[in-house]
């Protein structure tokens, strides 16, 4: 069926635009045509006429429905054109490495040493990477007390005198996604009020950010606080200012960011009262609203308000050759000053800055430069990874996919936590995982906060460490005590021993002595794990494959249950999570490249979390070592080794069982693509039906099972396998006991 493309013409000061049904990509029914609407960016009527026909050539020639053309298609169409085809049909799974190595990592040979900041949100990760950098005055990273860093960041220490950064960004189809569900959570506010212009302000904050706090517009184009915040900051006296070093060099039009805002939240009131005057439900699960023109021109005209803070971009390069949406920028500067004010544009969060920030759009940054704390001089090529923090919620129960990949490169790990709470759900959620990844003698806990621990029985610092520690030492304990092979004597000794405290983090104060001195030991003990290098050689530990079977199968059998009565069946229960959240799930795996749910629903790290559970208490317990007189040191270290590499391995397994394998990834797609009376309960089933391929049931006995469920075990033994024979070891069968 041909490809109907129409153009319409310019409302106000908007250019010509272009209306079409995709011919392979599908819209939320599981149908190919989604609808597009992209602006040509020309008020010109010939030039639209031109532009249209290119289209219709694109679309009409099969040859180029491959996204595997995108670059070949803009040597031979206008960039307008080749945009408005190809972005629908990209995904987040774009290998963002190849603008990210423009600054390329140091390898083990030039002395590249890799160290991962961790932790709750809030718990003050970002200020002791602060403090690492010596960056407090100048306030980068951002920091507050809520969820700020939203991005990947890797920082390369370097004694030369060049400052450089690669910023990535999300893909435009990415951000179309976000921005849908902006308008949607603000489009159903208004409707389910009574009178949705008194809740105006309400309407505005459900269009700006988004529901689960992945996207924060106002970052990016103002709101209509900021002229109200600026009387507030005219009666305030200067000296209660705090004046920030290295300052964003931004000037806010605070009447014309008001006034775009305003008519977008005019817009989405239109939107609602149409929808009440005709009757129309939205609330129900059939209605689509990426049908409805009116709400694709919005999504279209806030992207494109999006696309032109580009513009701010001046004094760096663009890495991606075509298009008008920027996938990655670079600059460099020989002024620290200058560098870090720059930097802000992608990673601050001041208000000061809303309407000329592209932080909420970002996806990674790598920076590197002469870095250094005072007194405190990091090594040349140490690389510290910062990311996402674990959040406030309690109910993370496994460590996303990312991060584990992250910690699995990590020479060091500093896990931060906040002394006023120690040790809660997140924090023990990190730990158990740093023990099961055999990474637990790599980790140093740093415990922020200090300063404001309060309390009769808490009079002195020592206190203060005590009653921490004590916190940290029960969970261990606690953990020990539920299954003794969980965690090792050592392990906890070495955790214990490696905790540091500071206090005072403020950018307003200066550096207190216990600050100094635990930074200082902090470091030095950083240091001496990346030079630990105890031998394991002629060491030879003994499992048998056997006693592996039954913690695959154990741990298989836990996940299934789980995350069947998370999508409802065979019945709804308690812990049944809510339709739209399940659905919201599918479309992320189906057709955004995204493993997770705002890292609240987890299919992969589930499962990932379940075996290399299971593997722990296996691994830790060997049938026998050899010699007989390996100390418990070596022998953990060995252990260690093993777990890493299987670990590594498995994640890689999983991802491709669960997700990437292409008929798997099709079984996501059908699953968010049910619509209508019973869709929830048949996206259920289709997930079940992904579970019996990436996590079959695995019977007692070989003759229980069917083809692909022997394969499956047979492929998780030899996983394991190759871990302990390439470290030396041996999976040995029944005969050879």
């Amino acid at each position: 069926m041909a490809v109907k493309i129409t153009s319409v013409p310019p409302k106000g000061k908007s250019g010509y635009t272009i209306n079409y049904r995709h011919p392979v990509v599908k819209d939320r029914d599981g149908k190919y045509g989604l609808k597009i609407h992209r602006g040509l960016g020309t008020t010109d009527p010939e030039r639209a006429t031109y532009l249209v026909k290119q289209l219709q050539e694109l679309v009409d020639d099969e040859r180029w429905w491959d996204y595997s053309k995108k670059e070949e298609a803009y040597a031979q169409f206008e960039s307008v054109i080749v945009d408005a085809f190809y972005d629908a049909m990209e995904t987040k799974i774009e290998d963002k490495g190849k603008y990210l190595d423009v600054i390329p990592l140091p390898s083990k040979q030039q002395g590249g040493e890799y160290l991962s900041l961790i932790g709750p949100s809030g718990a003050g990760k970002t200020s002791i990477l602060r403090t690492l950098l010596g960056t407090k005055k100048e306030r980068f990273p951002s920091a507050a007390s809520g969820r700020t860093t939203t991005c990947n960041m890797e920082i390369i220490t370097s004694s030369s005198g060049e400052y450089e950064a690669v910023i990535t960004f999300m893909s435009r189809h990415i951000v179309e996604m976000y921005v849908q569900e902006c308008i949607e959570e603000a489009l159903l506010y208004g409707y389910e009020v009574s009178d949705p212009e008194s809740e105006r302000d309400r309407i505005e904050e459900k269009l700006l950010t988004h529901k689960d706090l992945v996207l924060r517009l106002a970052y990016i184009l103002g709101d209509s606080s900021l002229l109200q915040q600026k009387e507030i900051d005219e009666d305030e006296d200067d000296e209660d200012i705090e004046k920030e070093e290295a300052s964003y060099e931004y000037e806010q039009d605070l009447e014309g960011l008001k006034a775009c805002v305003s008519g977008f939240v005019d817009r989405i009131i239109e939107l609602v009262k149409s929808y009440k005057e005709n009757d129309v439900d939205i609330t129900v699960d059939e209605f689509n609203f990426e049908e409805d023109d009116s709400v694709l021109a919005l999504r279209r005209d806030i992207v494109d308000e999006i696309r032109n803070r580009f513009q701010l971009l001046q004094g760096g390069k663009k890495l991606n050759q075509q298009g008008a949406w920027i996938n990655a920028w670079y600059f460099k500067s020989d002024s620290k000053t200058d560098f870090l004010k720059k930097i802000k544009m992608f990673t601050s969060n001041s208000k000061t800055y809303w309407g000329g920030l592209l932080t909420p759009i970002v996806d990674s940054v790598r920076i590197k430069g002469n870095f250094k704390s005072e007194g405190i001089e990091p090594r040349d090529n140490l690389v510290i990874y910062d990311g996402e923090g674990l959040g406030h919620k309690t109910t993370l129960t496994s460590m996303p996919t990312d991060m584990v990949n992250r910690l699995a490169m990590s020479d060091a790990i500093i896990a931060v936590d906040n002394a006023l709470q120690p040790v809660m759900e997140n924090t023990k959620m990190a730990l158990k995982t740093f023990v099961e990844m055999g990474l637990a003698q790599k980790v140093l806990i740093a415990f922020t906060h200090v300063d404001l621990m309060n309390g009769d029985n808490l009079v002195s610092i020592a206190d203060k460490k005590n009653h921490v520690r004590i916190a940290l030492e029960t969970f261990l304990r606690d953990m020990k005590n539920s299954n003794t092979d969980k965690v090792g004597k050592n392990e906890i000794a070495s955790m214990l021993e490696n905790c540091f405290f500071f206090s005072d983090l403020d950018e307003k104060k200066e550096m207190s002595k216990l600050t100094n001195n635990n930074l200082n030991r902090m470091l030095k003990r950083v240091y001496e794990i990346f030079e630990t290098n105890l031998s394991v050689e002629d060491v030879v530990l003994h499992y048998d494959e056997v006693t592996l079977y039954n913690h695959i199968k154990n741990a298989i059998a836990k996940y299934r249950d789980n995350w069947l009565e998370k999508i409802g069946l065979p019945v709804k229960t308690s812990k049944t999570e809510f339709w739209s959240r399940i659905k919201a799930l599918t479309r992320r795996l189906g057709y955004f490249g995204m493993d997770h749910y705002n890292y609240e629903l987890m299919p992969l790290a589930d499962l990932s979390d379940q075996i290399r559970s299971e593997l722990n208490v296996f691994l830790n317990r060997p049938l026998n070592v050899e010699p007989n007189v390996t100390t418990e040191e070596v022998k953990k270290e060995l252990i260690n080794n093993i777990k890493l590499k299987i670990n590594t391995e498995l994640a890689d397994f999983i991802k491709n069982t669960m997700w990437q394998d292409s008929q798997q990834l099709k079984r996501w797609q059908d699953a968010y693509d049910y619509r209508g009376r019973y869709s929830s309960y048949d996206r259920s089933i289709k997930i079940k039906e992904i579970f019996e391929y990436s996590a079959p049931e695995i019977g007692d006995y070989s003759y229980d099972m069917n083809e692909y469920q022997r394969q499956y075990i047979q492929n998780v033994i030899g996983i394991v396998r190759r871990g302990i024979e390439e470290n030396g070891s041996r999976l040995e069968g029944v005969k050879e006991w």
